[in-house]
């Protein structure tokens, strides 16, 4: 295939065979390219086998050489602010408390972006959303960090992440680029947003035909009753737009460095820090998540391919967005900030090896969950105390009477999170008070007292 017909060439069909049009990078550390594809959930992906074609170009980075699939990687909270908090921190998110009991990181906090550039790494973020202003401390390290309050789309970041990342440099680059696609309520271009639904609805007129990020489905943010079916398939097909908008701003940033020649000589991760429930129990939104809907996440990592071969192509075992830290450390020689508890993941290391099995604890605004391999134990704060459940798989009969060594080793894994006291609300308005747009921006997401009940 010529160049020209690799530009031509679907994204999904360029990465499977099109070859880099740019020599190698010199030896040294790699760049690091993490994608973060907002509010993505791991069972509407095609790496779960989703019988939507809602993520191809995620599918076939995960198929590339040197790519690992993490079947059961969790988030480590419910949210945005806490869940990129633990990412870029390596700990629990009521270790660091950020969404919990502050609304920023503490002072001298390090993270992995001060981690790298201490190194020598340029470091660039593209990001938007309250959750990752400023005020958050998540921009701790970046030489450049480009942030818009509204909730952008991935695709807004693309070209200057990509003429960054293929421009010319002496020094290894880091980059962080974010985007709200599949973020509540679901705006995606005219074109797409009726992709999924075979039960078409009025469009208004500026929309048809035209790339409009103009399409949304009306949902209350909460615990309510079961929706209609026509607006859960409308509610479905919603999401999956949103879902596959994102995979092809994803594949634009991939096709962009493989054709630079970039791609196999970066370290890639592609994740998303939570995932939604749609109307599971009656609940709609993540931030009051507890169970799978929310916490399990995609997660795929791409190690640069002069990396020692022999690592599997996918991992089962349970891993954390917390452990990436702790990795990108071991693999680079560097040691992590102080206070990281994620773990190193042995699969991704040179020489790798099988892991052992760990458990994953998070949090959500009502409740917390722990993860062991099959088993789950939730638990929902209700107005007379803790109200818990022990499931296997996806029964969600309560097990607890018929595993009760289970159901007390999950417990204490939790140690005294349950008797922390802690106020997300609060915290949320407290982020508020430091600006009136900062304040709207978070009332247009549901995280604020007075706005529609459950949050984003």
């Amino acid at each position: 295939m010529t160049a020209s017909a690799c530009t031509r060439a679907a994204v999904v069909a360029s990465l499977a065979g099109c070859a880099p049009a740019r020599s190698a990078e010199p030896d040294g550390l790699p760049d690091i390219v993490m994608v973060a594809m907002d509010t993505v959930r791991w069972d509407r992906t095609n790496l779960a086998g989703y019988d939507r074609d809602t993520t191809p170009n995620l599918a076939a980075f995960a198929a590339l050489p040197g790519s690992v699939v993490f079947s059961k990687a969790y988030t480590d909270a419910a949210w945005s602010q806490p869940a990129y908090a633990s990412l870029f921190t390596g700990q629990d998110a009521l270790t660091h408390g950020v969404g919990f009991r502050t609304a920023e990181l503490a002072d001298g906090q390090a993270t992995l972006t001060t981690m790298l550039k201490a190194a020598g790494y340029e470091t660039r973020a593209w990001v938007s959303g309250p959750h990752l202003a400023p005020i958050t401390g998540i921009n701790r390290g970046f030489d450049t960090y480009d942030h818009d309050l509204s909730y952008k789309t991935l695709g807004a970041s693309v070209q200057p992440a990509v003429q960054w990342l293929t421009g010319t440099s002496d020094r290894p680059r880091f980059a962080f680029i974010h985007g709200y696609d599949a973020h509540g309520p679901y705006p995606t271009p005219a074109l797409l947003s009726e992709h999924f639904s075979d039960q078409p609805h009025d469009q208004p007129q500026h929309c048809r035909g035209k790339y409009w990020r103009c399409h949304q489905t009306e949902v209350t943010w909460g615990r309510g009753p079961p929706l209609p079916d026509p607006e859960q398939h409308q509610l479905n097909a919603a999401y999956d737009a949103a879902v596959a908008f994102a995979d092809h701003q994803l594949g634009r940033i991939l096709y962009s460095l493989q054709e630079a020649g970039r791609l196999d000589h970066t370290l890639v991760i592609v994740f998303s820090d939570h995932g939604e429930m749609l109307g599971e129990d009656g609940w709609l939104g993540h931030a009051h998540g507890h169970s799978d809907s929310v916490f399990h996440v995609p997660l795929v990592v791409r190690l640069p391919t002069a990396s020692t071969p022999g690592r599997p192509a996918e991992v089962d075992r349970v891993v954390s967005l917390s452990d990436l830290l702790p990795t990108v450390a071991s693999r680079l020689d560097m040691s992590p900030p102080a206070g990281a508890e994620g773990t190193p993941i042995p699969e991704l290391l040179d020489p790798p090896s099988p892991g052992t099995p760990t458990v994953h604890r998070a949090a959500s605004q009502c409740c917390f969950y722990v993860r062991d391999g099959d088993w789950t134990l939730k638990g929902m704060r209700e107005e007379t105390g803790w109200r818990w459940t022990l499931h296997r798989g996806d029964d969600q009969t309560d097990r607890r009477a018929e595993e009760p060594e289970r159901h007390a080793a999950l417990l204490a894994t939790l140690g005294d999170w349950p008797q922390q006291t802690y106020n997300p609300r609060a915290i949320s308005e407290k982020l508020g008070t430091q600006s009136a747009a900062l304040k709207e921006a978070l009332k247009s997401g549901g995280y604020w007292s007075g706005a529609k009940e459950g949050g984003q």
